[in-house]
């Protein structure tokens, strides 16, 4: 417990926003859509703010699947996304919702692959 200048212990107390009902100062959970009804590899999604997330990904996958992947540092290629283990790419070929690790700054999306007539929604939802 902190002591004041008298030897007082008190406890140190953060006010709270009252429209968000969380600590003023705390960062805000992100969320980000990455896909809205594709049938093709999404579009770059910039300045992802780090931390944990839920990936979900929803709709109909045509034969096919979804990764989550990551720009690399290169700038230029993409990476896949690991789950935190490192034992597999962060993939669904169904209906899903996956928790990752996602590093500050980093520019995501999903890569569609093998699907025919696929039809996806997909976003990454920030725990708090």
């Amino acid at each position: 417990m902190p002591v004041d200048a008298l030897g007082q212990g008190y406890t140190a107390v953060s006010p709270i926003d009252p429209t968000t009902g969380l600590p003023i100062g705390a960062p805000t959970p992100q969320a980000y859509t990455l896909l809205r009804n594709a049938s093709a590899t999404g579009s770059p999604v910039t300045g992802v703010r780090g931390g944990d997330y839920i990936w979900r990904v929803s709709g109909t996958f045509g034969g096919g699947a979804a990764t989550l992947q990551t720009l690399d540092l290169d700038g230029t290629t993409w990476v896949n996304v690991r789950n935190a283990a490192n034992t597999a790419d962060v993939t669904a070929t169904a209906a899903s919702s996956i928790g990752v690790g996602i590093g500050q700054g980093a520019t995501v999306r999903v890569l569609i692959t093998g699907a025919t007539g696929a039809s996806l929604n997909s976003s990454l939802a920030g725990l708090s």
